[in-house]
């Protein structure tokens, strides 16, 4: 697998140029075979070595509530999410690993359509989450995905009203609300982010701090 270096921190984080010719679905089927190598943590494409860990995070009472599971996955549910994953060509979805290249929880940019996408999923360790920026990172990298290396116009997202830290999260990320849904008759509120609206460095100054950190 191919990697992808991208320091959030530097001016002018890097495109490839093997991105530059592709029409947005050439792009989401590169970006799956490369993985993206960020401060304090790495994106891998998505693959069945991560269904084990993933499910057992998703399977956590936390992430049930708030990603409105309705239940246990199973290790059949699990394969059959991955199978039609793997046959889409309008989604990614990565796990999310340290510098080590430990399990740390997984995130997704989906639906797709070269203009608009949802970012959603977002699920990690607390155990690890609490010692380093993860989800700030996680949540950075895949909108810089989205609007640099795609080439979006808009992210949207559904989060539940109980949800507050990632409620929080999107604030400060820029996201503007968008109204209320429901999701498997669950109610969410929707919220949207512009390419204009997305200003990552009042954010960076924390990754920049991690940098050092790590440096030392």
């Amino acid at each position: 697998m191919n990697r992808l270096a991208i320091d959030l921190t530097l001016p002018r984080p890097g495109s490839p140029a093997e991105l530059s010719g592709l029409a947005w679905r050439g792009r989401v089927a590169w970006l799956r075979r490369h993985r993206l190598t960020g401060i304090g943590l790495h994106l891998a494409p998505y693959s069945n070595e991560h269904a084990g860990a993933l499910r057992e995070l998703r399977n956590r009472p936390e992430n049930q509530f708030n990603l409105a599971q309705g239940g246990v996955l199973t290790a059949e549910q699990q394969q059959g999410w991955g199978d039609a994953y793997a046959a889409r060509d309008n989604d990614l979805c990565w796990a999310v690993l340290t510098p080590a290249g430990e399990f740390a929880g997984a995130t997704r940019l989906y639906d797709i359509d070269g203009a608009t996408a949802e970012k959603g999923g977002l699920v990690l360790r607390e155990e690890l989450a609490r010692g380093a920026p993860l989800a700030l990172e996680a949540e950075l990298l895949l909108l810089h995905v989205a609007f640099h290396l795609i080439g979006l116009h808009t992210v949207s997202t559904q989060v539940r009203p109980e949800n507050t830290k990632m409620l929080s999260i999107n604030r400060r990320l820029g996201f503007v609300p968008a109204g209320e849904t429901t999701l498997r008759g669950v109610p969410y509120l929707r919220a949207e982010l512009a390419v204009a609206g997305f200003d990552p460095a009042p954010l960076l100054p924390i990754l920049s701090h991690w940098k050092n950190r790590h440096a030392r």
